[in-house]
């Protein structure tokens, strides 16, 4: 043990006092920089921003699209799917939707499925399924309990044959 610590060559007093912040900031700034396609503020971390993820900040995240390599703070797009639906750029350069929501297609997911239509009581936003009945949106009028279960018997099992 005493042959390592005599290996060590002594510090100067002086040399420890003429460090400053300047100079230390200055040697971190030498070391070569990562490959981060500048969306690392702090170098390879693995703490990438604008999007991206990967060890180099290579890609972009779930639910964005675009080239995270070309070094911008916008090379990731948010992707224009309802539902938070994931996107590619597809063969032609175009946005596609992948895994559109229950009820919607379309390259955007902009489209009604086979089965399903625009909603008239959320003014065409939403797509349901054809003959779509929502139990609590209808309302008795007046006092009369045998008929209204009856109606409720009906109601119920027009519902369950439809799901």
């Amino acid at each position: 043990m005493a042959m390592l610590i005599d290996a060590i060559p002594p510090l100067e007093s002086a040399s420890i006092a003429n460090i400053t912040p300047k100079a230390i900031t200055a040697k971190a700034l030498a070391r070569p920089p990562c490959d981060c396609n500048n969306h690392s503020p702090r170098g390879c971390d693995s703490f990438c921003e604008h999007f991206t993820e990967g060890i180099h900040c290579e890609s972009c995240k779930k639910g964005f699209y675009g080239n995270a390599t070309a070094g911008t703070p916008y090379d990731c797009t948010p992707c224009p799917c309802p539902g938070g639906a994931d996107c590619f750029v597809d063969k032609n350069g175009q946005v596609s939707c992948r895994n559109c929501p229950a009820g919607y297609a379309g390259r955007l997911c902009d489209t009604c499925a086979p089965g399903y239509a625009k909603s008239a009581t959320t003014g065409g936003r939403e797509c349901e399924p054809i003959g779509h009945v929502e139990a609590e949106k209808i309302q008795f009028v007046g006092d009369f309990p045998n008929r209204r279960r009856r109606l409720t018997y009906k109601i119920n099992a027009y519902l369950s044959r439809r799901h």
